[in-house]
């Protein structure tokens, strides 16, 4: 009984070690490329709804979640479909690495996908950016951008998913898991 607490205790401990703060780094971000320079950095996220895929960007200066996105554009295979008749940026296109999703931003239907901007302090905890395009907000050192081809308007809008590195404790923990259970095994057959 005493060998069964036990092991039930250590795999408590380790999988209670294993879990994650909730805040993401970038270097817990699958970053797909970096581009630009500068002694600033920020995260852009685009998810396509099967697979998301992240960017860094570094700068100097100002740059507004427009610079982020352009950026990207400009130093990877990533194509950005823009309509400025509004006056702004409305992105209604994204596409990279044969994902891609699409929409008339001129005769928009509300029961159709469209493109929602997102922005987060941590890569985690994402909020909708309805204050005005993606040119109107301004970047900060650390901040995350993201992209979602989000579902007919009015309906659930789910905040982007930031792909991940997976956390080296993780593999520990399966790891320790799977040689408490061969220790439990030879334990098991020695009769102790």
């Amino acid at each position: 009984m005493i060998k069964k607490a036990g092991f039930g205790l250590i795999a408590a401990v380790l999988l209670a070690l294993s879990s994650a703060a909730g805040a993401l780094t970038f270097n817990d971000a699958a970053i797909d490329k970096w581009v630009g320079s500068g002694d600033k950095s920020a995260a852009l996220v685009i998810d396509f709804g099967t697979k998301s895929f992240a960017f860094g960007y570094k700068w100097t200066g100002t740059a507004s979640g427009w610079d982020i996105l352009d950026a990207v554009r400009n130093s990877t295979t990533l194509t950005v479909g823009d309509d400025t008749s509004w006056g702004g940026h409305i992105v209604n296109s994204l596409s990279y690495k044969g994902f891609s999703g699409s929409y008339d931003s001129e005769n928009w239907d509300p029961t159709s996908h469209w493109w929602e901007f997102w922005t987060s302090t941590d890569g985690a905890h994402w909020s909708s950016y309805m204050a005005g395009g993606c040119a109107d907000f301004v970047l900060t050192d650390g901040d995350w951008t993201g992209w979602t081809f989000a579902p007919p308007y009015g309906e659930y809008d789910p905040a982007p998913v930031t792909p991940t590195v997976p956390e080296p404790s993780c593999a520990a923990v399966l790891f320790s898991m799977i040689g408490l259970v061969g220790c439990k095994r030879l334990l098991r057959r020695s009769g102790k």
